[in-house]
């Protein structure tokens, strides 16, 4: 929505580009200041620098902890690294492992395809790209509730098949209000689809195969979450010496 206004108010596409980039740019001189997590400096074999980490939070939380809270030594668990091989070796997995990538492809593609395509629908493009926005709000909500009420896999596929109904629809109708309505009701229909697909195909899979899984899955729409899940995954073996305190 807020992509919307910005693109009504900057018409020229490379001055947008430069309004939009502005933000991350600011946000950007913020990293100097911003401590490193002390799980992941201990997983990397940063001791050093996770315990000034930690003796700097413990002084603001007013805890008091060990000179070197971690002692001489981190004995870092080994675990066997698993590749995307491992998602086709056994006949279940590679069952799986096909139809999650199938439905993220399909869910993706259309997805996009509904957010990119509001200017066919017949209104001012400014005004149908807010709306494809804002109907996502009511989407994301819908799904966290109803697949906790009817399950997973039911919603995945009744959200699938509304949503590909209306885009059918859609060819059908001229070009108007008639064909916005529809066209919104589709793209509720994915973005609930899109929310449920995450964490459905997340829950099929063994847990240290899950990070392979989503990556392969989704990485041609969320690149940057192989780096996030490697480092959740390291970081989870460690213990702060200041947890329990904190809980």
């Amino acid at each position: 929505m807020v992509l919307a206004l910005f693109g009504y108010l900057v018409r020229d596409w490379r001055k947008l580009q430069i309004v939009l980039s502005v933000p991350t740019g600011v946000a950007a001189l913020y990293m100097p200041f911003l401590p490193e997590s002390a799980r992941w400096l201990l997983s990397q074999g940063e001791v050093t620098k996770a315990e000034k980490i930690v003796h700097k939070f413990a002084r603001a939380s007013k805890i008091t902890i060990a000179e070197h809270p971690f002692g001489d030594k981190i004995q870092m668990k080994k675990e066997r690294k698993y590749t995307a091989l491992d998602l086709f070796r056994t006949p279940n997995l590679r069952k799986k492992t096909i139809n999650v990538m199938y439905n993220w492809f399909v869910v993706v593609m259309v997805f996009y395809g509904l957010s990119l395509s509001t200017d066919g629908l017949g209104i001012d493009p400014y005004i149908a790209f807010m709306l494809s926005g804002l109907v996502e709000i009511p989407a994301r909500i819908f799904s966290i509730f109803s697949i906790d009420r009817f399950g997973r896999r039911p919603m995945l596929a009744i959200v699938i098949l509304s949503g590909g109904a209306c885009c059918l629809i859609t060819v059908f109708i001229e070009p108007g209000m008639y064909r916005v309505m529809v066209a919104m009701g589709g793209k509720f229909s994915f973005t609930a689809a899109f929310s449920i697909v995450y964490v459905y195909s997340a829950e099929l899979f063994p847990t240290p195969l899950r990070k392979t899984k989503r990556t392969k899955s989704s990485g041609y729409s969320h690149e940057l979450q192989t780096r996030d899940d490697k480092n959740e995954d390291e970081e989870s073996e460690i213990q702060l010496p200041f947890d329990d305190n904190l809980n």
